[in-house]
């Protein structure tokens, strides 16, 4: 979710990254909440609708639909991947909002 240099989508966790967030999972590390594996880059106004409806979107349903998704997806150069892993790293990481990425204050 790339627009040239502009990251258009927002980095959501599967499982919430605070106590109160949608699916937070108390047990789960800080290396484990910000980790890959529990990221999904979706557009706002689908991130507010999933986090809105936890019933309907459990960790189990985000987990099959983030991996379907990657399964018919084209593999992208590695200069953009290295870009977009930047812009994620720094929105995880040091918690500063990236605009067009989502994040926290």
């Amino acid at each position: 979710m790339a627009l040239n240099e502009t990251l258009t989508g927002e980095v959501c966790h599967i499982k919430g990254a605070r106590p109160g967030s949608a699916r937070f999972d108390p047990g789960q590390t800080d290396v484990e909440r910000h980790a890959y594996a529990n990221l999904v880059l979706m557009c706002p106004t689908h991130h507010t609708v999933i986090d809105d409806d936890e019933e309907a979107y459990t960790v189990k349903r985000l987990c099959e639909i983030k991996a379907a998704h990657e399964a018919q997806s084209a593999p992208i150069p590695d200069a953009e991947a290295a870009t977009i892993a930047i812009a994620v790293r720094a929105c995880t990481e040091s918690k500063v909002l990236i605009p067009g990425v989502g994040g926290w204050r």
